[in-house]
């Protein structure tokens, strides 16, 4: 007797349009921090989050760590956190507001001495536009800031 078995069959939803602009605006800052250890203007990744200002201030900053001998590394026990939505949607233009946590070093990257060890919470607003079926940061600005670790203020 040979017994026979149907293969499983799994189903995936495509992400809904806010999850895909959540999870570019998330890829932005993911790749901001590999881009910046070591420092890579022209990480290849830059391009698939970031587009326009964006992605120029970002290769900006980025050349200048390079030019600095310098590094963004996050601490063994980092409390990195965001709490993005999006806050408007059209065809091909987004608003996301985001209350981040970042307790990110700036490294001599020689010497590993810590340059900026400040942490901080923002208020950001980020700007994303729809190209070639890809949800890219266009515009990202820092709203507010607090010091420390601490909850956004409404």
């Amino acid at each position: 007797t040979t017994a026979t078995t149907e293969p499983a069959t799994t189903t995936t939803t495509a992400p809904t349009e806010e999850e895909a602009i959540l999870a570019a605006y998330q890829g932005y800052w993911d790749t901001w921090l590999k881009a910046n250890d070591p420092p890579d203007p022209d990480h290849p990744d830059l391009v698939n989050y970031a587009t326009g200002a964006a992605l120029e201030n970002a290769r900006l900053a980025i050349a200048n760590h390079q030019r600095l001998g310098q590094v963004i590394r996050l601490p063994a026990d980092s409390q990195i956190s965001s709490l993005a939505e999006v806050d408007s949607l059209e065809v091909s233009v987004a608003t996301v507001s985001d209350c981040a946590t970042d307790d990110s070093k700036l490294l001599d990257a020689a010497t590993g001495i810590v340059l900026d060890g400040e942490e901080a919470t923002f208020r950001f607003e980020a700007s994303m536009h729809l190209e070639d079926g890809e949800w890219r940061v266009a515009t990202v600005e820092s709203i507010e800031k607090w010091e420390g670790i601490v909850e956004c203020a409404e």
